[in-house]
């Protein structure tokens, strides 16, 4: 991203928003540009480029079974320090123990049928929801519970894979 930026003149929070803009145009399903689209087919490229590693990296991270922050991190490592912005992250541990508290004492046995279920109402804190730390961690705490206590996977596909399979094949 900083070559990115260097190369073209852009400055790092320029180059995020168009990585996330990216991902964006990647998941719509009539492959809109998102508005204000201002990168050319060589930006494009980068963006790319930059969307695989991080659909890969991710499916690395939760085969690991582990949450992963990657734009988090990414925002963190362009900003040291929060870049004077005063955005600091949530450490990984601590959105984990407060997803567990926030979770605790679920029993999805009991809730079936009602809207503690999956797909309606669960209810994780996160005061600052900055790149979702705690929801991240409280969506693999919960595939835990559900694989624990009613004995199966929620996840039957990878959407990594899907995503890596568009950001190799779809022309943009």
């Amino acid at each position: 991203m900083r070559q990115m930026c260097q190369r073209k003149g852009y400055d790092l929070d320029t180059a995020f928003k168009g990585l996330l803009d990216y991902l964006l145009w990647l998941f719509d399903p009539d492959g809109r540009k998102p508005d204000g689209w201002r990168f050319d087919a060589d930006d494009s490229e980068m963006f790319r480029q930059m969307s695989q590693t991080w659909a890969l990296t991710m499916e690395r991270e939760l085969k690991a079974g582990q949450w992963y922050d990657a734009f988090g991190d990414l925002y963190m490592a362009l900003h040291p320090g929060g870049g004077g912005k005063a955005q600091f992250f949530t450490p990984p541990s601590v959105a984990t123990v407060t997803a567990v508290s926030c979770l605790a004492g679920l029993d999805l046995k009991e809730a079936k049928g009602t809207e503690t279920t999956f797909g309606h109402r669960v209810t994780i804190n996160d005061p600052a929801a900055g790149s979702s730390r705690m929801l991240l961690a409280g969506a693999v705490i919960f595939r835990e519970m559900q694989h624990d206590q009613l004995g199966y996977d929620a996840i039957k596909q990878s959407a990594l894979e899907e995503l890596y399979k568009v950001t190799k094949d779809r022309q943009i």
